[in-house]
């Protein structure tokens, strides 16, 4: 897969083209269209798949923020016999401060509040943890660690940008610990990839990026 990309002046992301090559010729495979609001922040975006006439409606997403510019609700919706309704898609939030996310669910609510007053010794690890994965970007080999406090059922899988399971990484019982897992793209299109981690009542998922 080939992606070709279409900034505004400001370097704002307007389209992402993904193409495929057939053998013979790149052929359209799926566009995503970015709209901002006048801070700027992204505000929405249109996923469409080509099905060799015409481009048709997949997936869209919508974001919401505050005053400060900080993202606040987000939400997925797939596209179903001519109406949206909510499913599963990666939502981004990226913040002026220079977090940035990327989770694989249908609706996402962030909250804030100020701390003040709290030493450094006085947190804890999370119980549940998911890490990026290192090397990242990488080709073709990558490691994710996660750990896990109480023992359950672990799911960890491996989807593309569209939200489509590519590979399942991990999907058993596990006693508490943490844990290595090393992923081979080796078989995949260079493009980025989304993880996510599902244990008891714990989930997230962060971003990969494969490039050969």
């Amino acid at each position: 897969m080939f992606q070709k990309f279409k900034y505004d002046e400001e370097w704002n992301k307007l389209v992402v083209d993904n193409v495929i090559w057939n053998g013979n010729s790149w052929q359209n495979y799926s566009q995503v269209s970015f709209i901002y609001s006048e801070n700027p922040q992204q505000t929405s975006g249109l996923i469409e798949m080509w099905n060799g006439n015409d481009w048709m409606n997949y997936g869209r997403f919508l974001y919401s923020y505050n005053s400060s510019n900080y993202f606040t609700h987000g939400f997925y919706e797939l596209w179903d016999n001519g109406s949206w309704i909510l499913g599963d898609g990666v939502i981004e939030i990226n913040n002026p401060d220079g977090f940035v996310d990327h989770l694989l669910t249908n609706e996402v609510y962030v909250y804030y509040s100020k701390i003040s007053n709290v030493e450094d010794d006085e947190f804890n690890l999370e119980e549940y943890e998911l890490s990026q994965n290192y090397p990242n970007p990488f080709n073709p080999n990558t490691t994710i660690n996660y750990s896990i406090s109480n023992p359950g059922y672990v799911t960890l899988k491996v989807y593309d940008i569209l939200g489509k399971e590519v590979t399942s990484l991990v999907n058993e019982e596990k006693p508490a610990g943490i844990y290595e897992i090393e992923f081979d793209g080796r078989n995949l299109a260079s493009g980025i990839y989304i993880y996510k981690l599902s244990v008891n009542n714990y989930s997230d998922s962060k971003k990969l990026i494969l490039l050969k």
